[in-house]
């Protein structure tokens, strides 16, 4: 539900058979927060059996772990307010909802959006034309975590017709950035201009005898492509964020406007539809790099190839290692250790393993002397042109980050240094 960058971690959690909740208990440094990510039912009475349930396990998990930091966010389909939090309103005064009144008197919990805007008409659902809106996303909290919280705000969202309600507490400090490995986004192959550029690489180092035999110069090439690629990467990442960023204000600007004119219902799906084709286009990219195993058309999953793409790269490293048995956390202590651990491994010296292997020959079976020279002799360009064009699509064949895309797709321009190096 969320963990993305998230500093803390997961202790235990519960879930709804049906997907209508997720109670999860986070530590960070010494405190737990009880976090509960709820997506509501469209009746009031089953909406009250949801939050009654709910209300049982965060009792549990309040004494069983001694904390009153206590998270509530999702779609209720409740909203707090009849007369402030809907559009068209029945109501000409204040209405609060029973059934949401109720739970955050159980808990003290606290709208921190209202909280923040007691008199502000903004709506987190909105229907596709304009003409109905509701507030029925949000933010429930205990009041120990109110001091924490920095911003809180209702933003257009891309592939629904619920906006996204933003909710940024105070950061922890960050740990040290590490290195991770680098893979080229495939995207930029579709980039005209990128296309260009690098061709003109390979022109210029190609024949350029300065940078030394060809083998210096294929690796020359690969760094230039990979500095060339990141830099592209960064300027054309932030022309879309900039893109995305503007398209969300402007659709933000239309959400205010009540009621909205047949013109403006027009611009908002226009610009609504733009959205959509970023954030597809962003949920892609987090797809490929996650290695996720499916995806589903319906309810976008951007959110959730994103979180996984960098699970999969925590995952990977290594946070904490017992280096004489003192434990260390510093990355650069632990890129060092396990350095120093593998180059011992690979480096034998035990004086044993010639006698060994003159003792096995009569076991092993050997070769007939043409596949020998077969073996022997020099890899031909055809042969290398075969192997590219068995290349499976997305993957890596090395540690440069270059993919078998970036072969494919440059393979005449690239085939002939690659070979000689």
């Amino acid at each position: 539900i969320c963990f993305n960058k998230c500093p803390g971690n997961v202790i235990s959690y519960k879930m709804d058979d049906n997907g209508h909740w997720l109670t999860v208990v986070i530590k960070i440094t010494n405190a737990y927060i009880i976090l509960t990510n709820v997506y509501g039912y469209n009746t009031t009475t089953q909406n009250k059996s949801l939050l009654q349930d709910i209300t049982k396990v965060v009792s549990q998990y309040k004494k069983l772990y001694h904390t009153d930091l206590i998270l509530f966010g999702g779609d209720f389909n409740l909203a707090p307010d009849d007369y402030l939090d809907r559009y068209p309103s029945k109501f000409n005064d204040i209405h609060y909802n029973p059934t949401l009144i109720e739970f955050c008197n159980t808990f003290s919990l606290i709208d921190i959006w209202r909280n923040k805007n007691p008199n502000l008409r903004e709506y987190s659902w909105i229907k596709p034309n304009g003409a109905i809106r509701s507030r029925i996303d949000l933010w429930l909290m205990s009041p120990e975590m109110v001091n924490y919280v920095t911003e809180v705000a209702i933003s257009i969202a891309p592939l629904t017709d619920h906006c996204a309600l933003y909710l940024k507490l105070n950061p922890e400090v960050s740990a040290n950035k590490r290195n991770v490995y680098w893979k080229l986004n495939t995207d930029l192959l579709k980039n005209q201009e990128y296309c260009n550029t690098i061709k003109d690489l390979m022109s210029e180092i190609r024949y350029d005898a300065t940078i030394g035999n060809y083998c210096c110069r294929w690796e020359f090439f690969k760094f230039k492509v990979r500095q060339f690629s990141i830099r592209f990467g960064k300027e054309r990442s932030k022309t879309l964020r900039e893109q995305e960023t503007k398209l969300i204000h402007d659709l933000d600007e239309y959400c205010k406007k009540t009621p909205m004119l047949d013109s403006d219902k027009a611009a908002f799906i226009s610009l609504k539809s733009k959205l959509d084709v970023l954030s597809s286009r962003k949920a892609r990219g987090a797809f490929i790099r996650s290695r996720a195993k499916w995806i589903e058309e319906g309810e976008r999953n951007t959110a959730y190839f994103c979180s996984l793409e960098k699970r999969r790269q925590e995952r990977n490293q290594i946070d904490t290692l017992m280096i004489n048995d003192v434990e260390c956390k510093d990355p650069k202590v632990i890129a060092e250790e396990v350095h120093k651990f593998y180059k011992d491994l690979y480096s034998s010296t035990s004086g044993g393993v010639s006698s060994l292997l003159d003792n096995m020959n009569h076991l092993i079976p050997t070769i007939s002397p043409f596949f020998k020279d077969l073996c022997d002799a020099e890899i031909e360009m055809f042969e290398l042109d075969a192997a590219v064009k068995q290349l499976s699509i997305g993957k890596s064949p090395g540690q440069d980050g270059l993919s078998s895309d970036f072969y494919k797709h440059f393979w005449v321009d690239i085939k002939d240094l690659f070979f000689f190096a």
